[in-house]
């Protein structure tokens, strides 16, 4: 009869091998599925680069229409100061978040401050959004020319985003 390896019966050998195991189970159970997402985006982002330029487009021309049916009504008195500036920063934050990843109709100003200190490109967002916030919110009056400058300053984020 053949002799057991001593390897195979050896107490001491047992915490090693489940030691390998678990740091294989981590390995599979994290690791891979990370792996495969990090890839997944990857590739989302690469042929969404690839992909017709001139998709925003359409969602640009919508948004600068619509500003500019607010900015007719707020002109024409239809319009309050503090509606006119929640407009312009919903149209915005709309806008940046149907053409970029980033859910910014849904973030709160600090949110969307903290998000600018990472993604410098919603540096204007978040200041126009921080304009309306003054008005609405901290029940500021607004100063004479804010609400043309905010309409001014939401049709340039839009307009130069790309």
């Amino acid at each position: 009869m053949a002799e057991t390896p001593p390897h195979i019966n050896d107490a001491e050998a047992t915490p090693a091998i489940w030691l390998i195991c678990g740091i294989a189970a981590v390995v599979v159970g994290i690791v891979v599925p990370l792996v495969v997402a990090l890839w997944r985006r990857h590739r989302f982002r690469a042929e969404k680069a690839e992909g017709d330029t001139n998709e925003i487009e359409p969602v640009r021309s919508s948004y600068l229409n619509g500003l500019e049916a607010a900015e007719k009504a707020w002109r024409g008195g239809d319009l309050g100061d503090a509606d006119a500036l929640e407009h312009c920063s919903g149209a915005v934050r709309e806008f940046v978040g149907v053409v970029t990843d980033t859910d910014t109709a849904a973030l709160t100003l600090t949110e969307l401050r903290s998000r600018a200190m990472l993604r410098p490109e919603l540096k204007p967002v978040a200041d126009l959004v921080g304009q309306g916030y003054q008005t609405r919110f901290a029940g500021a009056p607004s100063v004479d020319g804010a609400v043309a400058a905010a309409f001014a300053q939401a049709r340039k984020v839009i307009a130069e985003w790309d």
